[in-house]
């Protein structure tokens, strides 16, 4: 996937800077998906994790299908770098954008030392201060064994997304029975919630497994998408 200048270079420094990761136990996997709206299938998704580089890159990426392929070229992606520290895995790097043929649209760097993030836009540029541990779209999915050891199975997290932080609540209620063709499932579900937004993302897991078999985006009380987990479905 091609890379502008500058986010090689920076790539390049955090690799040297952050040193080879240790060890970890989370697994490699690669999985495909379909994304509903409705009754439709409006696109294909691949979700990957797998190590690099001594790191562990976390992939998305989506493309329409059937007659939607006619009204749009994109292919959207998104793709977390991660490194282990003794608190776990952190976010090193985000890349996103609309065509995964191209080089990112948005870009961001974490630097946990200075706890300074750096963002990336086309040409502008901004820097953000933070606290707690940063969770994205993806890394979300690494809080699920940590929410099942949770008493009250609920976590309060600092949320980032494109340039934004904002607070995001968790609360996970396990076996939940979902039905999938003619059988059924018996999955844990994970709803999320940010802040200040009506959004609400809702994640099924089979127990032992970080990625996912199902996600629900709401927006209010009205379900926007569904991605399903193929090998599962």
């Amino acid at each position: 996937m091609p890379r502008r200048p500058t986010e090689t270079l920076l790539l390049v420094l955090l690799l040297l800077a952050c040193g080879t990761a240790a060890a970890t136990e989370v697994r490699p996997f690669d999985h495909e998906y379909r994304i509903y709206r409705g009754e439709n299938t409006v696109a294909r998704a691949r979700m990957k994790l797998y190590p690099q580089q001594g790191y562990w890159v976390w992939e998305l990426k989506s493309e329409p299908v059937g007659w939607l392929r006619l009204l749009t070229r994109k292919r959207p992606f998104t793709e977390t770098w991660l490194r282990e520290t003794p608190q776990g895995l952190r976010i090193m790097l985000t890349r996103s954008g609309d065509h995964d043929d191209r080089p990112a649209e948005r870009s961001t760097w974490f630097d946990d030392e200075r706890q300074k993030l750096y963002y990336a836009k086309g040409d502008s540029t901004k820097q953000l201060d933070y606290d707690d541990p940063l969770h994205d779209v993806l890394s979300v999915h690494l809080l699920y064994p940590e929410l099942r050891k949770k008493p009250d199975h609920r976590l309060d997290i600092a949320f980032y997304k494109k340039g934004k932080i904002k607070r995001s609540q968790l609360s996970l209620e396990p076996g939940i029975t979902l039905r999938s063709g003619d059988r059924n499932l018996t999955l844990d579900r994970v709803t999320q919630t940010l802040e200040g937004s009506d959004k609400r993302m809702i994640y099924y897991y089979l127990p032992g497994e970080i990625a996912p078999v199902k996600i629900e985006q709401f927006k209010g009380k009205t379900e926007k998408s569904v991605m399903w987990r193929q090998d599962v479905k």
